[in-house]
């Protein structure tokens, strides 16, 4: 054990390193420590990462260190955080990390303040560190979602958001969907605002994200159950935004050059076909399942899901609801 401990009190020394590689270097090596290991491999770890989100606690810590360091210290602190968050978001469901997960939540919030000043990047961690959390159903977390999903609807049209950025909005608003609709449905003219927006961009990350809302929307709000919505409310503000959402999808639906090259036939294909086993062409049965199943798991998590896919997917969604 004095080992383990050895190294980590190496690592804490050189994440403050004047090299950034070296400090880049570091912070992997701490996710992954925690990642592989599980928290008791090290568990002051987010502990640790928490307090280098702050500049007052940085300088206590390191008196020495130039202020300009500053920013890649916040930075590789909370993409460590996210890594971790992100992969362990089953561990972090459990009452026994509700106290850490209590310690975090401010100081991440706090990298969203305009007053932070802080970079693209640090904003997108911590949006996907927030979006991670959320689905832990924390009541520490939820208590600041109001809050959350009003400032990331108005982060979005800031000129000063880039990609990276608006991808996590758009996903912490899917996520909100899901596990916090009612709060959505308060925003709800925005959001839509919000996502039409996205799925004018026709691209494979924009409005592929915006394309997974709208479906999520549908699963949620509009999804009979013994003979009832469950949210007879929210229709009336969707069907307004039919008439320009439905031509949206429609477009996003044209082939692109990702759906080509998913059709390109591998060499793994070609062996699956000659042995007749799994996507077998030999029956048309068998194609029609293959077809089906690789078209409504595309929102399941598979690798090959493409807006082409999404947005057909949320049309047939619409279409057994209006």
């Amino acid at each position: 054990m004095s080992a383990i401990f050895y190294i980590e009190e190496k690592l804490k020394t050189a994440f403050y390193d004047e090299h950034v590689e070296v400090r880049k270097t570091v912070s992997s090596v701490m996710s992954m420590i925690m990642v592989r290991g599980g928290f008791n491999a090290w568990p002051d770890l987010l502990t640790f990462l928490t307090d280098n989100l702050q500049p007052a606690l940085i300088a206590q810590r390191t008196p020495h260190l130039q202020q300009s360091l500053y920013a890649s210290i916040i930075q590789n602190s909370i993409l460590a955080i996210s890594i971790i968050v992100e992969d362990c978001t089953s561990l972090f469901q459990e009452d026994a990390y509700v106290s850490i997960i209590e310690y975090m939540l401010q100081p991440v919030f706090n990298l969203l303040a305009p007053a932070t000043q802080a970079t693209n990047a640090i904003k997108a961690h911590a949006v996907n560190t927030i979006n991670m959390l959320l689905v832990t159903q924390c009541s520490a977390v939820r208590q600041y979602m109001q809050e959350y999903t009003a400032h990331i609807l108005s982060q979005y049209s800031d000129a000063s958001v880039d990609e990276q950025l608006k991808v996590r909005i758009l996903e912490g608003l899917t996520n909100m969907m899901e596990f916090e609709s009612e709060i959505v449905l308060a925003h709800l003219q925005p959001t839509l605002q919000v996502m039409l927006r996205a799925l004018q961009q026709y691209d494979q990350k924009l409005a592929l994200s915006a394309s997974e809302f709208f479906a999520n929307m549908v699963q949620v709000w509009f999804t009979v159950a013994q003979g009832e919505e469950t949210s007879p409310q929210a229709r009336d503000h969707v069907l307004q935004w039919l008439p320009q959402l439905l031509p949206e999808l429609l477009i996003c639906c044209k082939l692109s050059d990702a759906d080509k090259r998913n059709t390109i036939q591998t060499k793994e294909d070609d062996l699956i076909f000659e042995r007749g086993g799994e996507g077998s062409y030999e029956a048309e049965e068998g194609l029609d399942a293959v077809e089906e199943v690789d078209f409504f798991g595309a929102l399941e998590g598979s690798g090959n899901t493409t807006l082409r896919k999404s947005a057909a997917y949320t049309l047939i969604l619409l279409s057994r609801s209006f």
